[in-house]
């Protein structure tokens, strides 16, 4: 089935016009990419408007990913057979719908937020695992936004175990500081009212219970250092 420029439209998203009627030199211009374009009436037209419209609207190819597929895109049609262009054009756009399928938006999403505050070392590592729709049949494409989308569960159920992990260590400690804090007031509690309070006014001015022994000895029983002599004590 030839896949008119109408098609191409419905499969990429809504557009008022397709790009091709929208000034198309201009906006490969501003994408740094050479001006040389071909009619979008024929094949390689088409399906050159069709990747600029998926290009300009998705967020984690790089841009010079970008670029160069395009370059080998619009060089693939020089090495095709007569007659085997508007094949060529009908099986890249049905890759293209591969990659704006909505079961890929969880793996899409994963792959703008982790991009967005990856280092260049972790950001070139992911882009390696992107598609190449260039070359990447149908099924390769399906396999490799499978193995995004499975990575991409596979780290949040990490990211989720860490957060259950650090919210029940953090209950914990919570729980060991309540603790700490109830012995502590009981502690003082029963220092206040079992304990007599050496430093208070009221111990301060009672007789040292040393002295009260002694006190008591003397009044009874005599001081044991007195003694009588001629019937007179001595103390």
């Amino acid at each position: 089935m030839r896949i008119t420029s109408g098609v191409l439209l419905l499969i990429l998203g809504e557009f008022n016009a397709p790009l091709w009627a929208q000034g198309g030199e201009n906006n490969l211009a501003a994408n740094g990419v050479s001006a040389n374009v071909e009619p979008a009436s024929t094949p390689q037209g088409e399906t050159l408007s069709a990747y600029d419209q998926w290009a300009d609207r998705q967020d984690y190819y790089p841009r010079h990913m970008i670029l160069a597929m395009r370059a080998r895109l619009s060089g693939a049609f020089d090495l095709l057979p007569p007659g085997e262009a508007t094949r060529f054009r009908d099986q890249f756009v049905a890759k293209l719908s591969i990659l704006v399928d909505p079961q890929w938006q969880h793996a899409e999403q994963w792959l703008v937020q982790t991009l967005a505050v990856a280092s260049e070392s972790y950001a070139n590592k992911i882009w390696t695992m992107l598609p190449d729709i260039v070359v990447d049949s149908p099924n390769d494409i399906r396999a490799k936004l499978r193995n995004i989308a499975i990575r991409a569960m596979n780290v949040q159920q990490v990211r989720q175990g860490f957060e259950q992990t650090r919210q029940t260590s953090i209950q914990v400690a919570r729980e060991d500081v309540q603790r700490q804090t109830q012995f502590n007031t009981q502690l003082r509690a029963s220092m206040t009212y079992s304990t007599p309070n050496l430093y208070s006014p009221a111990a301060q001015s009672r007789p040292v219970p040393s002295l009260r022994y002694s006190d008591y000895f003397n009044h009874r029983y005599g001081s044991p250092f007195s003694y009588a002599f001629g019937g007179v004590w001595f103390f």
